[in-house]
């Protein structure tokens, strides 16, 4: 759940079409996905180090959630933390104030 979240968080900062322009191997009829943002993000050093930790973590427990090892999610206070986290850069970002 965090993940989705996060993806549609992230959707509101990072339209498709800006991702697209930034990463010309993306069709323009393939989906932007959560790990396409992260790379634009990650481009651009938009993300102070643990924003990015976090929104990783994010990531990769709902990856493996859904594909690897289903019931198998880190702790919900680890994810509630780092949900905070990545939530607060998402707010910094719409705010303006890209590195803190």
């Amino acid at each position: 759940m965090a993940r989705a979240v996060l993806d549609a968080a992230l959707e509101e900062v990072l339209r498709d079409e800006e991702v697209r322009r930034a990463d010309r191997t993306l069709r323009a009829s393939s989906r932007v996905q959560l790990g396409h943002r992260l790379n634009h993000l990650a481009t651009y050093d938009l993300l102070l180090p643990g924003e990015s930790a976090a929104m990783e973590a994010i990531k990769v427990g709902g990856d493996d959630a859904i594909h690897i090892a289903p019931g198998m999610e880190p702790k919900s206070d680890t994810i509630l933390a780092n949900l905070a986290t990545a939530l607060g850069a998402v707010e910094r970002l719409v705010g303006g104030n890209s590195r803190g």
